[in-house]
């Protein structure tokens, strides 16, 4: 064998050697040094309770604790942005009266989440939940109404551990619309781990579609009251 031959074959002895040196070097260099990494700081968190007033504004950069119900009257409206978080305490909801609106429209990798204000793993069915109320018919109430109304827009929502008994045989569920109209946008909303029915619909008029029930006590879906609204793709589990 020639001396060309053997250096060759040295070479090639040597090689995982080389490769595990070459990988290190190139992570060595590749690490930021301390001063180069942003730490991301927690977000604020916000205290809320009582009337939204005109305009309310919840905003993806702060964590909201609602600890007693918001009710949105007419003519007033809550606007959350995608990615929010909103804690919500035992007594926290949220209530939009026939001509208020919520528009929570959050994306598929920026979902809006209601969640329960206890640590996790500690979390269990301890808020009333949310309530839509609109001007399309309900058949409890009246059989005539505004059978376009629009109340709210939900897009990408995810609500937890929502739905309470208050008193025996009378719970709250996770989502409570009554006589909504078809003007309301309802999609791709989940609710999760609730204490009596999912989504209950009494009377309406609102279409829905894409619709994901987890782990709930009662009913996921629940319809009452002359409701004539078209739901597409329900989920439950």
């Amino acid at each position: 064998m020639s001396r060309f031959q053997s250096y060759i074959s040295h070479l090639i002895s040597r090689l995982p050697n080389l490769l595990c040196l070459l990988y290190l070097v190139c992570c060595i260099s590749s690490c930021k040094k301390a001063e180069d990494i942003t730490v991301k700081s927690p977000k604020p968190e916000r205290e809320l309770s009582g009337p939204v007033g005109k305009v309310m504004h919840f905003y993806s950069d702060t964590v909201y604790h609602v600890l007693n119900n918001i009710p949105i009257n007419e003519g007033e409206r809550l606007i959350i942005d995608e990615g929010t978080l909103i804690k919500m305490g035992v007594t926290g909801s949220i209530t939009v009266n026939a001509g208020g609106n919520l528009l929570a429209n959050g994306t598929a990798s920026n979902p809006i989440v209601f969640t329960s204000i206890d640590s996790y793993g500690s979390q269990d069915k301890n808020w009333p939940g949310i309530t839509i109320r609109g001007k399309s018919f309900n058949n409890a109430i009246s059989q005539t109404g505004d059978a376009t109304d629009f109340s709210c827009s939900l897009k990408y929502v995810r609500i937890e551990y929502a739905g309470i008994e208050l008193t025996p045989n009378n719970e709250t569920n996770s989502i409570t619309l009554g006589g909504v109209g078809s003007g309301t946008q309802m999609e791709y909303c989940q609710v999760s781990y609730g204490g009596d029915d999912g989504f209950e619909w009494f009377g309406g008029t609102v279409n829905a579609k894409h619709l994901i029930s987890l782990g709930l006590w009662d009913d996921d879906f629940d319809i009452d009251f002359g409701f004539t609204g078209k739901n597409q793709n329900l989920c439950q589990e």
